[in-house]
């Protein structure tokens, strides 16, 4: 949940002390390829990522005092995309299963 924070260097710190001696971090963030950005207003800061932060790709690697990046590799998002987008879709297909409350709210 990396992009629910805003202190990378003491995020990183605390983390640091936690790990058992040579125990590693593996972090999963989206990301934007080149620029962060704070989730300020539109659907995203209201329905999913309220008060949090886009990071760029490279955020972490300012941020290196206490625990080192060894590797780093980037995925494009496409295979995430198809995954949400059968989520959202799933639902609809049923919707008219669903109370009209349900239906005037999701679908």
């Amino acid at each position: 949940m990396f992009e629910h924070m805003k202190n990378y260097g003491l995020l990183m710190a605390k983390v640091a002390r936690v790990l058992r001696p040579g125990g590693k971090l593996f972090v999963h963030i989206f990301a934007h390829k080149d620029s962060p950005y704070h989730f300020e207003e539109g659907w995203m800061s209201t329905h999913f990522f309220t008060g949090g932060t886009m990071l760029s790709s490279d955020l972490l690697l300012y941020f290196q005092q206490d625990l080192k990046i060894q590797k780093q590799w980037w995925l494009s998002g496409t295979n995430y995309e198809k995954t949400l987008n059968v989520s959202i879709e799933g639902p609809r297909t049923r919707c008219n299963r669903c109370s009209p409350e349900l239906r005037q709210r999701n679908c």
